[in-house]
């Protein structure tokens, strides 16, 4: 939903919603997170997602976690060519409710192997509870001659303290910075879960305005 907004909180949320699907349904997580997404600072290629990342290698859930943001015209990617499809068959039938879409949803991704879908009413905030524990972090995300750093890998060092390195393509020979790594917390991350993150004001989305659209279209 719009009051929700997106972000890192939106991608957090989402990610840790899979694991925890993935963790009731009693399949292994395994030692690696492998983590595909677009090449997005907004969303995707920011701090909270990379301390949420280094969290879960910090408290022992992965051995090792990597994030690869994809370059432009990655639509060879099966997850990606289901979009186009999708809302080509969405835009000829009507579909009125939340109820309606995920049932369509459900249907129209089955072939894909899809488990759920799921209405977020809010999100958990996970930038207000990692924040605070990180070190500065920045460079990776553009570029003078380049759209920044695409891969990026997440291990403890011998003391036990989550580092990453990042390199600006696969065909990098180097990963950058050299040595063992950047560190990423300056402290230990608030042991209790993050808390509902705050929903925008129904001024700053227009709810008023939607809602007389909606109900004008139905």
């Amino acid at each position: 939903h719009v009051s929700l907004g997106g972000g890192a909180n939106l991608v957090c949320t989402v990610l840790m919603l899979a694991l925890f699907k993935h963790h009731e349904g009693g399949r292994k997580l395994g030692f690696l997170l492998h983590l595909q997404v677009d090449n997005t600072t907004a969303e995707n290629k920011n701090k909270i997602v990379i301390g949420l990342l280094a969290y879960l290698v910090l408290m022992d859930h992965f051995k090792e976690a990597r994030i690869f943001c994809m370059p432009v015209g990655h639509t060879y990617n099966l997850l990606d060519q289901t979009f186009a499809p999708t809302i080509q068959s969405m835009l000829i039938r009507v579909v009125a409710t939340i109820g309606e879409l995920i049932t369509f949803l459900l249907m129209a991704l089955a072939q894909y192997r899809i488990r759920e879908v799921r209405h977020l009413p809010h999100l958990w905030d996970f930038e207000s509870w990692l924040k605070p524990h990180m070190h500065p972090l920045g460079g990776f995300a553009t570029g003078q001659q380049s759209s920044g750093m695409h891969e990026m890998i997440f291990r403890k060092d011998a003391d036990g303290h989550v580092r990453f390195n990042t390199r600006q393509s696969s065909q990098s020979s180097t990963w950058m910075i050299e040595g063992p790594g950047e560190l990423i917390f300056k402290s230990s991350p608030a042991p209790t879960g993050p808390p509902v993150a705050r929903m925008k004001a129904d001024e700053s989305w227009g709810r008023e305005t939607v809602q007389t659209n909606v109900r004008r279209w139905l």
